[in-house]
């Protein structure tokens, strides 16, 4: 995997935060299937609502409405793709980190 682990860990850290906010990872795969979206889909939505919660503090407008929640602590420092990493490494994580957390839908 091409992220540096530090990197990956806060991206686990901060998913694994999210899917516990959400109830766990039986509520979130049952939320995502019965709405007929895909695990694909899934992981990614992970992935956009965990970056938002690294990437922005308190102060977004979308945080400061409400619109947006806080289950993960801000990282003024953390940019994944100013490590040279790109989507094809960042969906490798994602599949390794649903394995990690029981995310992956039964077939």
């Amino acid at each position: 995997m091409k992220i540096p682990e530090t990197t990956y860990n806060v991206l686990l850290e901060a998913i694994s935060a999210i899917v516990d906010h959400e109830g766990g990872a039986i509520a979130v795969k049952r939320s995502f299937s019965m709405d007929g979206l895909s695990e694909l889909r899934m992981m990614w939505y992970l992935y956009h609502i965990a970056t938002r919660n690294i990437m922005y503090d308190d102060t977004h407008p979308l945080y400061k409405n409400g619109s947006w929640i806080r289950a993960y602590p801000y990282q003024p420092n953390w940019n994944i793709y100013s490590l040279g990493v790109n989507d094809d490494h960042i969906d490798t994580a994602l599949r390794k980190i649903c394995r990690d957390l029981d995310l992956q839908f039964t077939r």
